[in-house]
């Protein structure tokens, strides 16, 4: 009787802990897609409020995304000249599947000419994210399993993201108003 009563305590036993690692693994999945979407937005919050509304472009796509003009140079630095920005290169942001998975993609390239304001506008064909695909430089995954990327182009910007995990079990949504500053 007491080998029985014993061995029924271990089999209790044994059930919690495994519902406590299955807790953990999930609370883990969960807290990494988390972390990963805010530090997306953050990043596209950031890079886009460093620029002007003149020269931000939203592709309503597919794919979505937003090109713009930044005042950083490729060493991370900015150039002001007589307390205006100088403009160095060109970002943009959108969604791709990248080896069968939903990503947010970064690619940049220079600005044709340094130029002090007024900011310079994306012109054609780099106001297209087709565009940005083509292009060769090798894509930036900046954040995976966003599975939605929208700029809507209002004043001021409104970004909203979605990451979802495979198995569909865990969805968060994040959305941020963007205003450019310079």
């Amino acid at each position: 009787m007491a080998m029985a009563l014993t061995g029924l305590l271990m089999l209790c036993a044994q059930q919690l802990l495994a519902a406590a690692a299955r807790y953990y693994r999930h609370s883990q999945a969960s807290i990494e897609l988390q972390q990963s979407l805010l530090a997306a937005c953050s990043r596209v919050s950031v890079e886009v409020g460093e620029s002007n509304y003149g020269s931000i472009v939203v592709d309503a796509g597919p794919p979505a995304g937003i090109v713009f003009i930044t005042p950083r140079r490729f060493d991370g630095k900015t150039s002001i000249v007589n307390g205006k920005a100088q403009w160095f290169r060109m970002v943009a942001f959108y969604s791709e599947i990248i080896n069968g998975e939903p990503c947010l993609i970064w690619k940049e390239r220079m600005v044709p000419t340094t130029t002090v304001p007024p900011y310079p506008a994306v012109g054609a064909p780099w106001d297209k994210i087709s565009t940005w695909q083509g292009f060769g430089q090798k894509p930036k995954i900046v954040a995976r399993r966003i599975t939605n990327f929208t700029v809507t182009d209002t004043t001021p910007l409104l970004l909203q993201m979605t990451a979802s995990d495979p198995s569909g079990r865990y969805e968060f949504i994040v959305e941020s108003r963007i205003h450019p500053k310079n």
